[in-house]
């Protein structure tokens, strides 16, 4: 019996998908009751065109979700940096946010990414079941100039898109931080 539960386990990455949810931003309406930690430059088909606000970083963070179990866990956001020429690109630390529950706080998780100008899409595995998020978000702390937010997606992933996202994530390394030496990470 455990031997089953543990091929079982090792199938779960090439069984077909759960349920998607996605958030595209078209226009300004789709912005109410988010969490907007910025100036809004615009928004419409394009997406969000945020701006940092003195002393913040640039964050956005969705309504409160009502996500099914069967979901991916794995949440893709759509971001642009139009001031960044296009053919070139940054590496740039971003922050993944996250509620359990209303409250203040929100959990947060560092990645660091490649951003530039033309739309980029970043996959962050979420942190817990999807049945307990209530709130994702992103936020850009190293991101000066406006940046553009365009959706948040959980998809249902191919197994190509799946081994793709397992290298993918394999061949990050952790921000370096006080706290992290000493510490060996593997994919998440």
């Amino acid at each position: 019996l455990l031997a089953m539960a543990g091929a079982g386990a090792l199938a779960r990455p090439f069984l077909p998908g759960g349920s998607t949810w996605s958030w595209v931003i078209n226009s300004k309406s789709d912005l109410d009751g988010v969490g907007v930690n910025a100036r809004l430059l615009s928004a419409d088909a394009n997406g969000a065109l945020l701006s940092q606000q003195p002393g913040r970083a640039v964050s956005l963070i969705t309504a409160p979700l009502t996500l099914p179990s069967d979901a991916e866990h794995t949440l893709v956001v759509e971001v642009a940096c139009p001031e960044i020429p296009l053919n070139t690109n940054r590496s740039s630390l971003v922050l993944l946010l996250w509620q359990t529950e209303a409250k203040e706080s929100y959990h947060y998780r560092e990645s660091t990414v490649r951003l530039s100008g033309t739309p980029t899409r970043l996959a962050f595995n979420l942190p817990d079941e999807p049945q307990k998020i209530h709130r994702l978000g992103v936020q850009f702390p190293d991101v000066d100039g406006p940046i553009l937010i365009r959706s948040f997606e959980i998809p249902s992933l191919s197994l190509t898109d799946r081994l793709r996202l397992f290298a993918q994530q394999a061949g990050e390394r952790e921000p370096l931080r006080t706290h992290s030496l000493n510490f060996l990470r593997g994919p998440s």
